[in-house]
């Protein structure tokens, strides 16, 4: 997860999507994702960012191929709420103060991405996807915090089932 100022920290993320055929090879998906990061340092970063979005995807290739790519675009809804730890040593030989600072944010998302799905036999397949999420939005609570947008960069490997 990137700010403006630089990385504030890796994590995990977990996510359900549903979607369906629109045309031959557009899909419509919502997903809701959960993720996490955080970053030790002398000023620490840690928060939680939920996000519900609607994607359009393109589909190419032949439908009977084994091996098809893709790529998508979306927007929707998010919300974030972090914990700054700022580790202050007044000088050299003092005992370090530690201040906290929670934040919250909320509002529109964008998302773009894509990747190549794989079938699995049947109606299984296994999709490796690099998805990039843009948060913007307002704060909420606050005051000492990162500033949207934020740049989300996240790798995934999604099983699924196609009915």
């Amino acid at each position: 997860m990137e700010d403006d100022e630089g990385s504030l920290g890796k994590g995990l993320a977990f996510g359900a999507a549903i979607g369906g055929t629109l045309l031959d090879n557009v899909q419509i998906e919502f997903s809701a994702t959960r993720m996490h990061h955080d970053r030790a340092v002398a000023i620490s970063w840690e928060g939680h960012i939920a996000s519900f979005v609607g994607r359009l995807i393109y589909r190419g290739g032949g439908p009977g191929s084994a091996v098809r790519w893709f790529a998508g675009a979306g927007a929707g809804y998010y919300a974030y709420e972090g914990t700054i730890t700022d580790t202050i040593f007044p000088t050299i030989t003092s005992t370090p103060t530690v201040e906290r600072f929670d934040y919250s944010f909320g509002g529109l998302v964008y998302e773009t991405g894509g990747g190549i799905e794989i079938a699995a036999g049947g109606n299984a397949f296994l999709r490796p996807e690099l998805w990039v999420t843009i948060p913007r939005g307002e704060r909420i609570g606050g005051g000492r915090t990162p500033e949207p947008p934020f740049l989300i960069a996240r790798g995934t490997v999604v099983a699924g089932l196609r009915f």
